[in-house]
C-alpha cells in the first residue's frame, strides 16, 4: 500500500512541477517542443511503477487473493440477500398494519413467514395476525382486504382476556 502511495505522491509532484514549467516556458517555436517534452516527463512518472516492474520481472500475483474474495463474495451475497428479505418483510408488514388501521384495528403481534427460493424468488407463505378477542366481528373485512392487497389469506388468532379476582386483567393467550 506504501508503494501506491510512494507513486501517487510521485504523479502530483509531476504534475506540479510540469504545470510550473508550462508557465515558465518561452512562447513562440519552442513552446510546442517543451509541452511534448513535459507531457513525456508526466507519461513516463505514471508509468514508472508498471515499466520497472515489466523490466525487473518483479511482478508477484498474490494467489491466496482468490479463496478470500470468494468468501467476501458470499458473505456479501449472503447480506444481501438478507437485507432484501428483511426490506420485503417490512414492506408487507407495513401493508398488513395500513390495512388493520383501516379497519379500525390493532394487532397486538404480526408474524410474516416468507420462503426465498433458490432463484432468488420470495414468496409469502403465511401471515398469521394476533389481535384481542373484541376484534373478532371484523374478521371477515380484514380477510378480505389484507386478501385483496397481498394474494394470501392472513391467519387469524385471537387473545383471550380474563378478569381476576383482584379485578386485574390476565391474558391466557390465544383462542
Amino acid at each position: 500500500m506504501g508503494a501506491i502511495r510512494d507513486w501517487a505522491l510521485a504523479v502530483c509532484v509531476a504534475a506540479v512541477a510540469g504545470s510550473i514549467a508550462h508557465l515558465a516556458s518561452p512562447a513562440g517555436a519552442t513552446q510546442k517542443i517543451f509541452r511534448i517534452t513535459v507531457s513525456v516527463f508526466f507519461l513516463c512518472c505514471m508509468l514508472s511503477p508498471i515499466l520497472s516492474g515489466a523490466l525487473s520481472g518483479d511482478f508477484q500475483f498474490d494467489v491466496e487473493l482468490t479463496p478470500q474474495t470468494s468468501s467476501n463474495t458470499d458473505e456479501m451475497q449472503s447480506t444481501m440477500e438478507q437485507q432484501i428479505t428483511d426490506s420485503f418483510t417490512a414492506s408487507l408488514r407495513r401493508l398488513v398494519e395500513d390495512e388493520l388501521e383501516e379497519q379500525g384495528v390493532r394487532a397486538e403481534e404480526i408474524s410474516i413467514n416468507i420462503n426465498t427460493g433458490e432463484d432468488g424468488g420470495i414468496s409469502i407463505r403465511e401471515i398469521v395476525l394476533l389481535l384481542k378477542a373484541e376484534d373478532q366481528n371484523k374478521q371477515a373485512g380484514l380477510i378480505s382486504g389484507i386478501k385483496e392487497k397481498l394474494g394470501i389469506e392472513p391467519v387469524i388468532e385471537y387473545r383471550q382476556e380474563v378478569k381476576t379476582q383482584d379485578g386485574g386483567k390476565v391474558s391466557d393467550g390465544t383462542d
